[in-house]
């Protein structure tokens, strides 16, 4: 499989503590951060570095059940890869069960919505076959949108509110 490059890191954050985290990774990082976002059932804010906070307002979404059970964190890595049914095929052959993909018009989540008008497609993978490690493939042909916040070209990110 092909890796091009580590995409982004979603980390899982209280939805109270968005807004707290988004000032400290800013201040002990000094990244720009775009966001918060309304995605539904999660607020989102991602920075030029590739970090994203995901921040769930509902109870019973996967995110709060998961900070429930581990507590704010780490939840996935991201990698882009060129060809996402190749990569998919190639880590299922290795033993890696493929858990969720998206780029249907039918997600409830307005992140993977928007994902889908620009065309990123993403899979991720059951973190039992890899050591505990979420991993998520992505694929897309357009401007990352961390590399435009990089840019300070915020604006120009497909979902960006402002």
């Amino acid at each position: 499989m092909k890796i091009e490059k580590i995409d982004h890191a979603h980390i899982l954050i209280k939805n109270e503590h968005l807004e707290e985290a988004i000032r400290r990774f800013s201040d002990v990082m000094g990244t720009i951060w775009v966001g918060p976002l309304d995605g539904g059932d999660v607020r989102t804010a991602f920075d030029n570095a590739g970090l994203e906070f995901l921040a769930p307002t509902a109870p019973d979404n996967l995110f709060a059940k998961q900070i429930n059970k581990t507590g704010e964190g780490i939840f996935s890595i991201a990698f882009k890869v060129p060809d996402l049914d190749e990569a998919i095929a190639e880590l299922e052959a290795k033993g890696i069960k493929c858990i969720l993909t998206w780029e249907c018009a039918n997600c409830r989540a307005a992140q993977f919505n928007l994902a889908n008008a620009y065309g990123i497609r993403a899979a991720q993978f059951d973190p039992a076959g890899i050591f505990g490690t979420r991993i998520e493939l992505v694929e897309y042909d357009t401007v990352a949108p961390v590399a435009l916040a990089n840019l300070k070209k915020v604006s120009e990110v497909p979902f960006f509110r402002g």
